[in-house]
């Protein structure tokens, strides 16, 4: 994973939860449908665009290689084992992990990330099976748009459903959390975002098609203020049912599309 690519994911996330939350900016308090629907984004933006050291989409493929910075520092994991660090072929309970600092310039964007990634890989019955992927960022960055620090913190155990079997779909367990400082067009904005999984099953297509989260959110801005906490059931088809502050709402997790 590129640092590049992790400062880009972290503002564009930010422009995003001040669009989908501006709407709301009259009120004192956000209402639970709008918030249910930041939830949604950023759900998808923390399982799915690269917030951390993970990826849905890639599967058990996510640790096989990312790279911190194009020259001073690389590390790749796999049977290649090149980078600063050299494994040769992944073994059973092999853990990686490395810390770094680097500033960057990309498109407009200046930012500072900063922090530590790390993998430990499980294997049932001598055969590579899963892992677990740690990983706490702090991510300082500024553009024409947003201008804040925003901090990722990851500890996920992926695994196959059923060991040794190539189209075997994975179960996804941990925590999540995401927080921002910043100003967005001016505008300041305070959110966090915190998230258990509760055996999320994912299948071949990077889909979710089963499973549950516990979430907690706070926030305020322009928009208004909110504090809320409940569930998230996955139901497959892009969609989950999400019980918030006593109420029940049906969110297309791609859209952020709440009914």
């Amino acid at each position: 994973m590129k640092l590049k690519h992790i400062a880009l994911v972290v503002l564009a996330c930010a422009a995003l939860g001040y669009t989908s939350c501006k709407k709301s900016s009259s009120s004192k308090t956000v209402d639970s449908k709008t918030v249910t629907s930041q939830i949604a984004v950023n759900l998808a933006q923390t399982l799915y665009s690269g917030f951390g050291g993970f990826n849905i989409t890639a599967g058990l493929n996510s640790p096989s290689q990312f790279g911190l910075d194009r020259n001073s520092l690389k590390l790749k994991l796999g049977k290649s084992g090149m980078g600063v660090n050299s494994f040769g072929d992944i073994t059973c309970g092999m853990h990686a992990d490395t810390t770094f600092s680097a500033t960057i310039d990309a498109d407009g964007t200046q930012a500072t990330v900063s922090g530590s990634i790390g993998y430990t890989y499980n294997c049932t019955n001598n055969v590579f099976s899963g892992f677990v992927v740690t990983d706490n960022l702090k991510v300082t960055a500024a553009s024409a748009q947003v201008n804040g620090t925003f901090n990722i913190a990851e500890n996920l155990t992926l695994a196959e459903v059923n060991p040794g079997v190539d189209t075997s779909n994975v179960s996804l367990n941990g925590t999540a959390s995401f927080s921002e400082n910043a100003k967005v067009n001016g505008k300041s904005t305070i959110m966090s975002f915190n998230y258990t999984f509760h055996n999320v099953i994912i299948d071949q297509t990077g889909s979710i098609i089963s499973g549950a989260a516990d979430f907690s959110t706070t926030g305020s801005g322009a928009q208004g203020t909110w504090n809320a906490s409940g569930t998230i059931t996955f139901l497959g088809n892009n969609s989950a049912k999400v019980v918030i502050n006593g109420a029940t709402y049906t969110v297309n997790l791609e859209t952020g599309a709440v009914s």
